[in-house]
């Protein structure tokens, strides 16, 4: 067992008896991080993925389902290099891109919201490099970049500005990955162009960094200058770090950066010769595959000219370009779909949910009569009304953001009454309403007593000093086919709560 689990164990073991989702998906990611270290721990790391997935659509926080979504797409990702199981990556990531765009859309960021963006950007970012589809990874760490740019509270801030330098080594990583792919089709100017764009860290930035961490970067900003046309900053002290990085592919970009050098300077013969010692040090395609390739093809510079074997490499070059290019698109596409469809849930739920509580409008209420008319005529339905005793004083006496937090809390405290079958709506001012699916007898009477305790019993001076609030409610059972005069009764016997002195609810037998 790694150092930590024992202590990721037990802390699952509680978020789970405590009813916490958000903070299981956070531990089943660190779990995926430490099976992807794991020797031959992909099947492990897709087992947290799709858990941490179920966990993060449990806790309702966009953030978290977008960073679990891309989590999982980036573990497929390698099952499926493995032979493992085939799924639509890019529905997944599409999906994930889409929550998180519209979480800035939407706008108001929570405190928890600006801490998750970043990362979830940054788990986008990988995915797509999973993918080699470099120029979406890039778009993703610019999205990373302007979120972790977001004030957040003092507690956070070390970890923003570590993810700040984590994205421009990845960024740096990112353009490497794509400059090469470019230069491998002769795309010479191109590639240029995107490596003199190339993010670079600071020398204060660099020292907050380990030593390692400092020399990896270096490696691969040492390529990028090559590519670039700029001189080298590199000594043999810059890359001493390079002895204890987990990669020997950074070590390799020092050669291919010298054998891009030799090839500028017409030195063929070296540029082949350089390019053969860097694929001695790549021993893991997984983070820079395109620098192997086009290592590959700068080594068959070195040996002896034939025009057939060149021909060939140059054809399967363009076909891989061009399949890369199809995959992009498609991507693309998918993206641009999962955005549409995005918009238009929102536009849906703005037509149908109340913005103040989070509940069903009015307009929401009267669909979900529609659909319950759709229904077999004798399926039994309760209808439950709320009112907010005094509501109009509490505007008077404490001011309407007070008023407006009350209702939020009552909201909230009917929307945790709602089944999946049932629906819940606030039909203007402090007018609620639950219609009750399928019900048991007594049990409908049940839930509107316990709402109106819930409602004496939150503590309402928290709000506001004085403030004490009580709901009335009216109860009715029946069937769909006579909802409306269950509706009725239900608002006959909320007055009758109030007649009674409020803070109660009336309820009584099912409506004939």
């Amino acid at each position: 067992m790694a150092p930590g689990s024992d202590l990721v164990d037990r802390l699952m073991a509680h978020a789970e008896a405590a009813g916490w989702p958000e903070v299981c998906a956070v531990l089943h990611f660190c779990r995926v991080l430490e099976a992807g270290l794991a020797e031959g721990g992909t099947a492990n790391a897709r087992v947290h993925a799709d858990a941490m997935l179920q966990a993060a659509e449990a806790s309702g926080r966009d953030t978290m389902v977008g960073l679990a979504l891309a989590c999982r797409a980036g573990q497929l990702v390698d099952d499926q290099r493995a032979g493992g199981r085939e799924d639509d990556l890019d529905a997944d990531l599409a999906r994930a891109v889409a929550l998180l765009e519209g979480v800035i859309a939407d706008g108001d960021l929570d405190g928890d919201q600006v801490a998750e963006l970043p990362a979830a950007f940054v788990e986008c970012g990988q995915a797509y490099h999973r993918r080699g589809l470099w120029e979406l990874e890039e778009e993703m760490y610019q999205r990373a970049a302007w979120a972790v740019e977001q004030p957040v509270d003092e507690p956070l801030r070390p970890i923003a500005a570590f993810t700040e330098r984590i994205l421009l080594i990845n960024r740096a990583q990112s353009a490497a990955a794509l400059t090469c792919d470019l230069l491998d089709v002769d795309l010479r100017e191109q590639a240029r162009q995107v490596a003199v764009r190339r993010p670079q860290l600071s020398e204060g930035e660099l020292a907050l960094l380990p030593a390692e961490w400092v020399a990896e970067t270096l490696a691969v900003d040492e390529l990028l200058r090559a590519v670039a046309g700029e001189p080298t900053t590199a000594t043999p002290e810059t890359f001493e770090g390079l002895d204890a990085s987990v990669w020997s592919g950074y070590r390799a970009c020092l050669e291919l950066a010298q054998a891009i050098r030799a090839q500028d300077a017409g030195d063929l013969a070296g540029a082949g010769a350089a390019a053969e010692r860097s694929l001695e040090l790549f021993d893991n395609e997984y983070y820079l595959p395109s620098v192997r390739t086009f290592a590959l093809r700068l080594a068959m510079l070195g040996t002896p000219a034939d025009q057939a074997a060149r021909r060939y490499a140059d054809h399967l070059a363009g076909l891989r370009w061009h399949a890369r290019r199809q995959v992009l698109g498609s991507a693309r596409s998918r993206l641009a779909a999962a955005r549409v469809l995005r918009e238009s849930e929102q536009l849906t739920r703005k037509a149908y949910v109340d913005q103040l509580t989070g509940l069903g409008n009015r307009h929401a209420h009267a669909r979900q009569l529609s659909l319950l008319r759709a229904v077999p005529e004798l399926a039994p339905v309760a209808v439950i009304l709320i009112d907010v005793d005094r509501f109009k004083s509490v505007n008077d006496t404490f001011g309407h953001a007070v008023g407006d937090a009350v209702l939020r809390v009552v909201g909230a405290i009917v929307g945790q009454a709602v089944r999946a079958s049932d629906f819940a709506a606030r039909l203007g001012g402090d007018e609620f309403m639950l219609l009750i699916g399928p019900v048991e007898a007594g049990a409908a009477e049940a839930r509107a007593h316990a709402i109106v305790a819930s409602v004496a019993s939150y503590p309402w001076d928290e709000l506001a000093a004085g403030l004490q609030i009580t709901i009335s409610a009216g109860q009715a059972a029946g069937v769909v086919g006579d909802v409306d005069a269950v509706t009725e009764t239900a608002d006959a016997r909320l007055y009758q709560a109030k007649a009674a002195g409020r803070g109660r609810a009336v309820t009584a037998a099912p409506v004939r």
